[in-house]
């Protein structure tokens, strides 16, 4: 993954919840904590 090679600490797994939405969490050098979230709005809510 591309922050664990910048040095990052990745803390919480991409995933995929309810079928549309993906992220992961992750820590800086810094110890600041990051949440990414993709929603792909093409697929329905299941």
């Amino acid at each position: 993954m591309t922050v664990e090679k910048a040095g990052a600490e990745v803390y919480s797994k991409p995933a995929e919840f309810q079928g549309f939405m993906y992220g992961f969490g992750s820590k800086d050098l810094d110890g600041h904590h990051w949440n990414m979230l993709y929603m792909d709005m093409a697929k329905p809510a299941s």
